[in-house]
């Protein structure tokens, strides 16, 4: 048996009528043709990610405040990379002029 895909419309809109509960969860799953327990479990699941939506302008300031270290972390290997490489080749040219 094929798993069906269902979109994140037709999902919300499914938890959406299970939360109200003016129909059983039965009767909401059947209308959307899915099966009681998954919609039980998308429910939950969007019960427990709901602060999502009013944390979103934290979360993001977060992430660019992580990637701006990123960033900095990045720039800071790369100029210890390029003074690594300017050492070795002194290096190599030193060995080159004394013949080793």
């Amino acid at each position: 048996m094929k798993r069906r895909k269902h979109s994140a419309d037709t999902k919300t809109k499914a938890v959406l009528e299970a939360i109200k509960e003016e129909q059983t969860l039965a009767e909401v799953a059947s209308k959307y043709d899915v099966h009681p327990k998954l919609l039980a479990q998308w429910k939950q699941e969007f019960l427990e990610n709901a602060n999502l939506v009013f944390n979103r302008k934290k979360q993001e300031k977060q992430l660019q405040e992580d990637l701006k270290e990123k960033d900095k972390t990045i720039d800071s290997l790369y100029k210890e990379v390029g003074q690594l490489t300017l050492k070795v080749n002194w290096a190599e040219k030193k060995i080159r002029e004394f013949g080793l």
